[in-house]
């Protein structure tokens, strides 16, 4: 029996079924391919530097699941806050 390969209309249907990422799992990707070395790490509170890649779009984010916080970047803090000590 010889199977044939899906037809156009087949494999357009089957990538419409993927649903697409939530911006929790988008930044969960985020957190984890960026080292902090190249992460923004601007500061939101002594707890929480922001994770996602230097010069990255949108708002600045930390932690994960319940823990995790988003923030805008205040106008008084510098682009990148010093190492926590």
């Amino acid at each position: 029996m010889e199977v044939s390969a899906p037809s156009r209309a087949v494999r357009f249907a089957l990538v419409k079924v993927v649903a697409p990422m939530s911006i929790d799992e988008r930044l969960d990707l985020e957190f984890a391919y960026t080292s902090y070395g190249d992460s923004c790490r601007d500061l939101f509170s002594p707890s929480y530097r922001c994770r996602r890649p230097f010069g990255h779009d949108g708002e600045h984010a930390a932690g994960f699941g319940t823990h995790r916080v988003l923030w805008l970047h205040h106008p008084d803090h510098g682009p990148d806050a010093p190492p926590m000590t």
